[in-house]
C-alpha cells in the first residue's frame, strides 16, 4: 500500500511481462551441432496464455512455456522427403495418367472421326474416278511397231475372240506409259458405249480357249489395280482361301469356294481376312 496526501490507494502489483515473455522463447542451445531445426508444440503462444482466467490474479499470471521439443538434423528431414517421394508417387503418377486420358480423349475421337471422314471421301473419288473409266479396257502383251494403228489392233484382238467390231464403236485408242525395249506397253481402247465395251470384255474367256497372247482387262484406278493385283497374288497361294477373282464393272471379287458366294473387295482392310497384311 502507498499513501499520498493522506489518501490510501492500492499499488499495482508489478508483473515483469517482458521477463516473462524472454524466458518463454526458446534460444537454441549453442553447444549443438549446426546447422539444427527445433520445433515446439507452441512455437507460438496464443495471447490467451497471457491473459489471465477468472481465478487468477495479476500475481497469479505467468507464461507457460513448452515442455517439448524436437531437433530435427538435415539427414532426418532428408529421409522425410524421400518417404514422402514414395508414398506420393503412385498417386501423383495416377493423376497425371488420369488427366492425359481426360485431355487426349476428345482428341482420339476428333482424330477416328477424321479418319472415317478422309476415307469415306478416298472411297467417293475412288468411285467417280472409276465411273469415268466405264467404257475404257486395257490390251496387254501385244507387240509394239512403229507407226501402228491401236484401233486395228484392238479390231483384231477381237476377231481373235471370235467377236466382230467396226471402227465406229470406238472412240479412240493410244499407247499408255513411257516407250520400253523389253516389253510392249498397254493399249487402252475407250468405246463409243458401255455396250460395245462389255461385248468386248466377254471374249477374255474365248481368247483362253483360243490360246491368244493377249491379255483384255478393265481400265482399273491406281487403288483398285492394286487390289486385283493382290487378289491374284492371293490366289496364287496355295494357303489362300481364295480359289478365284476378277473384275465386273471396275468392281473386284473373289471366292473361297467355287460354289460359295462372292465377296466384293473394296479396300485392302477387306482381305485381312484372307490372311492378307495390309500396308502400313
Amino acid at each position: 500500500m502507498e499513501t499520498t496526501g493522506g489518501n490510501s490507494t492500492p499499488s499495482t502489483p508489478t508483473t515483469p511481462m517482458n521477463d516473462s515473455f524472454n524466458r518463454g522463447v526458446y534460444t537454441p542451445n549453442q553447444h549443438q551441432p549446426s546447422p539444427q531445426y527445433v520445433y515446439t508444440h507452441s512455437q507460438f503462444p496464443s495471447a490467451a496464455m497471457f491473459m489471465p482466467t477468472p481465478s487468477q490474479t495479476p500475481s497469479q499470471l505467468s507464461f507457460q512455456t513448452p515442455t517439448h521439443q524436437t531437433i530435427l538434423t538435415d539427414l532426418d528431414i532428408c529421409k522425410v522427403v524421400s518417404s514422402l517421394k514414395e508414398s506420393l508417387k503412385d498417386d501423383i503418377t495416377a493423376m497425371v495418367r488420369l488427366t492425359i486420358q481426360q485431355e487426349l480423349q476428345p482428341l482420339l475421337s476428333e482424330i477416328f472421326q477424321l479418319k472415317s471422314r478422309v476415307h469415306h471421301l478416298e472411297s467417293e473419288m475412288n468411285a467417280s474416278n472409276q465411273y469415268s473409266r466405264w467404257n475404257c479396257v486395257l490390251i496387254s502383251n501385244k507387240e509394239e511397231l512403229t507407226g501402228e494403228d491401236t484401233n486395228t489392233i484392238a479390231i483384231n484382238v477381237a476377231k481373235e475372240g471370235e467377236l466382230t467390231i467396226t471402227p465406229g464403236e470406238i472412240d479412240r485408242s493410244h499407247r499408255i506409259g513411257k516407250p520400253g525395249k523389253k516389253k510392249s506397253r498397254d493399249i487402252i481402247v475407250k468405246f463409243v458405249s458401255y455396250q460395245s465395251k462389255a461385248k468386248f470384255m466377254q471374249t477374255r474367256k474365248q481368247l483362253r480357249q483360243n490360246r491368244s497372247k493377249a491379255f483384255i482387262n478393265e481400265h482399273l484406278t491406281s487403288l483398285r489395280g492394286e487390289l486385283a493385283y493382290q487378289c491374284r497374288l492371293l490366289k496364287k497361294d496355295q494357303n489362300s482361301p481364295i480359289t478365284d477373282t476378277w473384275t465386273y464393272d471396275g468392281n473386284i471379287f473373289v471366292k473361297t469356294d467355287p460354289k460359295g458366294s462372292m465377296v466384293r473387295i473394296n479396300c485392302h482392310m477387306d482381305l485381312a481376312k484372307f490372311d492378307y497384311k495390309p500396308p502400313t
